[in-house]
């Protein structure tokens, strides 16, 4: 089935299938090695946001710790005076920042003083007191967050143990920080689009989140999702990493952690929907697959463009040898030798084959002219000499009518019409020889109408062939304008779409000049098929009227056979008449047999060379007729 495919698709098939296999798996491979890198670079990136949003928090907790830490300095505090005590909160507490609520001391009993100066309480069962007071365990303490008593808004406790000059404790001092500024720092971890930046605190509850819904509300060591779970304990564990979930609308996160320096069991997460991670490596591999097709494009163009170089001039070759075989052929034509190559050499061999053939034929032509000359010659003297013959014949009947009327008995007259039988069996034998030969020209007429009939319907079949063609250049041609419509179009969108649109502008200006050329391929291939078309009827009408002829020359070998009949009838005839001639002239034939002996002999001879020159009438006309035939045939190649 391959093996029926034209030349130029064949090669298509052999160089494009391969070519395109190769695009496509080193297409997928940089493709798959792109969005690895991406995918990998951008988690990089997220955990290096993670850690960066670890450190602002830090930063920002340690601004508030260096606060607390100023105020236990302070002498007013460790004093020992309850009211100048509440004067330096009172003043600290005039020009504090909005980020705190509450500004407190609490001496070694736990009792309370507040900048605001409202009612003492008693904080002694707090954490942050027993271990800095009671304890004394540490210096500094920052309590888990909880919502406000006063306020309700989440808060966590900053406290630091204030000494005295001996270095004894004498209570601490402690602000209440709340943690609006917390999401605003979580928040600003990132930028990128659809991220969610959250922070957990030591015992997994959610401090800071976009949603306030889950913000202070949410303990992520107890969510429903088994990941997220797993991440948010390896968080409150101290751990920095990457891992990935899946929320209640089904959205994947890939999420970077890292913990927060100073405060032990605190984390920043930042979570970037997967899509957004690949969003980068799609368009690469968009970006990718259009180069990779119109590489692909512009190769199979290469292709073939080089491929129909291959296959036009043994297209032409083809061409010549079947206008030559089909026995109408231009024998002056050649063709050109565009290259040194093997296609080169087959023009040049095919060349050297029709210059022999074009002197063969031409030497064949020339001696069929002669042959037909010298047969019409030999014709024409054939029948000048059958001329002469009948006058003889005519004088000869004369002499004998002569003898008849003069001779007392017919006994010569007997002996005459015995040689008169005797050439009228020769002339009937000749007739009917002349009936065979006519018989054969009339079988060999009937086999040439044969031949003129086949040969007329392979033309006729031919041009149907060429009809069929001519549709489906029609067909081509309607694709071709429709193809060159696509790509104007095309580039139309392609310049709205700017410089992003410019490859594939490119791209269809390619398409546009493939379909133009094509355009104009398909329309000299209709010119020539129009030619081809031409010359067919041409050679139909040709085989038409030698058909025509050929039946003609049937119905006159018929004919000829009827008078040959006819001949043979009247012969029969003569042979009767020549028995009652005998018969009568028995009893005069003694004194005319001298005279009837020289009649018979010059009538014998001239019956003999009358024979001898229809013989060589007839063979004269046969080669004249095959002398015609051949230089007919030698016609349909034009040498000169």
């Amino acid at each position: 089935m391959f093996s029926a495919v034209r030349l130029t698709p064949k090669l298509l098939i052999l160089f494009g299938i391969p070519t395109l296999l190769a695009f496509v798996i080193v297409g997928g491979v940089v493709t798959q090695q792109a969005s690895d890198r991406f995918s990998t670079e951008i988690t990089d990136s997220t955990q290096e946001l993670s850690e960066a949003g670890a450190e602002a928090i830090s930063q920002w907790l340690d601004t508030h710790t260096a606060f607390v830490s100023a105020l236990a300095q302070s002498e007013a505090l460790s004093s020992d005076e309850p009211d100048r005590i509440s004067e330096f909160l009172a003043r600290q507490g005039e020009h504090m920042s909005d980020e705190y609520e509450v500004l407190i001391f609490v001496d070694t009993e736990g009792t309370a003083t507040y900048h605001h100066g409202g009612e003492q309480t008693d904080l002694s069962g707090r954490d942050y007191w027993q271990n800095l007071v009671e304890e004394q365990q540490e210096t500094q303490a920052i309590s888990d967050p909880v919502h406000s008593a006063s306020t309700g808004n989440p808060i966590t406790v900053i406290a630091e143990a204030v000494t005295d000059e001996r270095g004894e404790v004498v209570g601490l001092v402690a602000v209440t920080v709340t943690l609006d500024t917390l999401a605003d720092v979580v928040a600003t971890a990132t930028d990128r689009t659809g991220a969610l930046p959250w922070a957990l605190g030591a015992d997994g509850l959610t401090v800071a989140h976009p949603d306030e819904d889950v913000r202070m509300e949410q303990n992520a060591l107890e969510s429903g999702d088994e990941d997220y779970r797993a991440i948010a304990q390896r968080m409150v564990d101290g751990e920095r990493g990457v891992g990935t979930f899946t929320d209640a609308d089904g959205t994947a996160y890939t999420a970077s952690f890292a913990p927060v320096s100073g405060l032990s069991g605190w984390s920043l997460g930042i979570a970037v929907p997967e899509s957004e991670l690949m969003a980068a490596a799609r368009d690469l591999r968009q970006n990718l697959l259009v180069i990779f097709g119109a590489a692909v494009l512009v190769l199979g163009g290469i292709i073939v463009l080089v491929a129909r170089r291959i296959a036009r001039p043994i297209a032409a070759t083809s061409r010549a040898l079947g206008e030559i075989a089909s026995g109408d052929a231009d024998l002056t034509q050649r063709l050109e030798v565009q290259t040194r190559d093997e296609v080169g050499e087959l023009a040049s061999n095919f060349n050297a084959f029709v210059d022999r053939m074009q002197e063969l034929i031409g030497s064949v032509s020339d001696a069929s002219t002669q042959l037909s000359a010298s047969a019409e010659e030999l014709s024409a003297s054939v029948r000048e000499t059958s001329g002469q013959l009948r006058e003889q014949q005519s004088e000869t009947e004369q002499v004998a009518t002569s003898m008849n009327e003069m001779a007392a008995t017919i006994q010569q007259v007997a002996e005459n019409a015995s040689d008169a039988s005797e050439a009228a069996r020769r002339s009937d034998q000749a007739a009917h020889s002349g009936a065979d030969v006519v018989q054969e020209n009339a079988n060999e007429i009937r086999q040439v109408a044969e031949q003129a009939e086949t040969a007329a319907g392979v033309v006729q079949q031919l041009n149907q062939d060429a009809e069929r063609v001519t549709k489906v250049l029609d067909v081509i041609h309607e694709i071709t304008e429709q193809t060159n419509l696509l790509a104007l179009n095309a580039a139309i969108e392609a310049a709205r779409a700017g410089e992003n649109g410019r490859g594939f502008s490119v791209v269809a200006e390619e398409v546009r000049k493939l379909a133009t050329r094509t355009q104009s391929s398909t329309e000299e291939i209709r010119e020539i098929l129009d030619t081809l078309r031409g010359r067919i009827e041409d050679a139909a009408q040709a085989m038409e009227n030698g058909r025509s002829s050929s039946n003609q020359a049937v119905t006159i070998a018929a004919r000829a056979s009827e008078s040959l009949g006819a001949i043979t009838d009247s012969v029969s005839t003569i042979t009767d008449m020549n028995t009652q001639i005998a018969s009568a002239a028995e009893e005069q034939s003694a004194a005319s047999e001298e005279i009837n002996r020289s009649l018979n002999q010059i009538k014998a001879t001239i019956d003999a060379t009358a024979s001898g020159a229809s013989q060589v009438a007839s063979a004269s006309e046969e080669v004249a007729r095959l002398a015609a035939d051949l230089q007919d045939r030698v016609g349909q190649f034009r040498v000169r």
